[in-house]
């Protein structure tokens, strides 16, 4: 990630500081991240299309046809798991997100929760 220009790094910030409604309430991708709210990544893939019937239903053969096409082609899907969810939701990221988690969130999630797991307190809050 080192590579990446300013206005790419800009961008970068502004998605991790961005606020989001979470199961566990409002908080941001570098706050989950440094709470070790996400467990591992993984690239996956989705349909291109998500299938809507009555879209389906109204159009003729032909959009029909290109409508299958669109749902059988799939595309590349970033994902972040949660940790210690119990069907292994994730959360659908992009690839810019992806890489910066890949790079330095999976330290700083594994860090936390070894912190978290002995009972201690993690080294930035020690004298708080």
């Amino acid at each position: 990630m080192t590579d990446l220009t300013a206005a790419n790094n800009a961008r970068l910030d502004q998605m991790l500081d961005r606020k989001w409604i979470f199961e566990h309430g409002v908080d941001t991708f570098r706050g989950c991240v440094e709470k070790g709210l996400f467990a591992r990544s993984e690239i996956g893939e989705a349909p291109s299309a998500k299938w809507d019937r009555r879209k389906f239903n109204r159009m003729g053969a032909i959009e029909q046809r290109e409508y299958q096409r669109k749902l059988d082609t799939m595309k590349t899907e970033y994902r972040l798991f949660w940790a210690g969810s119990a069907h292994d939701a994730y959360s659908s990221v992009p690839k810019m997100l992806f890489d910066w988690f890949n790079k330095n969130g999976i330290d700083a999630s594994a860090q936390n929760a070894l912190h978290h797991h002995q009972g201690q307190s993690r080294p930035d809050q020690i004298g708080v």
